[in-house]
């Protein structure tokens, strides 16, 4: 009989630790997909800054072509043209 309750007491000691073991297992699992999400995360926002950076850029050096004054200059030459210079 003292040897079924010694089984026993080691077959539950057995479970507790397993159980101890599972849980640290998925504890450690999380923890990486955690990381692997931040890094991620970090890279694309890493990427995202990069782009605009480059836009940014891709703007700054976009030379103007016409400038504001050019747009009434455009219209009265348009008049001219089709004979309507009075309108001005």
């Amino acid at each position: 009989m003292v040897m079924i309750c010694n089984h026993l007491n080691d077959v539950k000691t057995f479970e507790k630790e397993n159980k101890i073991i599972r849980t640290a297992m998925l504890k450690i699992q999380y923890a990486d997909a955690q990381l692997q999400e931040e890094k991620a995360n970090s890279h694309q926002e890493g990427n995202r800054d990069r782009d605009r950076e480059a836009v940014r850029i891709a703007i700054a050096s976009i030379k103007r072509t016409i400038e504001f004054d050019d747009a009434i200059q455009i219209k009265r030459d348009f008049l001219v043209i089709i004979g309507a210079m009075n309108h001005l």
